[in-house]
């Protein structure tokens, strides 16, 4: 969730085997940035970006793990706790319960 304009975590997840990876990006530069870059890293099979909110976004699978950027310096901040939340219910397969942010483990 969030994967901004460079999807470096998407690509980084894709690069060391993930099966698939569903990139959603809410901004529309940034997203289609990441679509571009993705496709010139030839990752295109493996990364679908998805544009729009994780509420709103329908995956086609369940996932296994959950990695997501917060934005902000406080992990409330713009509604994080609650978009997290609601994915991980939304997106997790239901034997899940590890998440990973980009300062640690959740």
């Amino acid at each position: 969730i969030g994967c901004g304009s460079l999807a470096l975590l998407s690509i980084l997840a894709a690069k060391v085997n993930a099966h698939k990876v569903f990139a959603i990006e809410i901004n529309k530069d940034s997203f289609q940035n990441a679509q571009r870059l993705i496709k010139e890293q030839g990752l295109a099979h493996k990364i679908d970006v998805l544009h729009g909110h994780s509420d709103t976004i329908q995956l086609p699978q369940k996932c296994d793990i959950l990695v997501h950027e917060i934005i902000g310096e406080i992990g409330s901040c713009e509604g994080v706790y609650n978009a997290i939340k609601n994915a991980k219910q939304k997106f997790l397969k239901p034997q899940t319960t590890k998440q990973n942010n980009a300062n640690g483990n959740v």
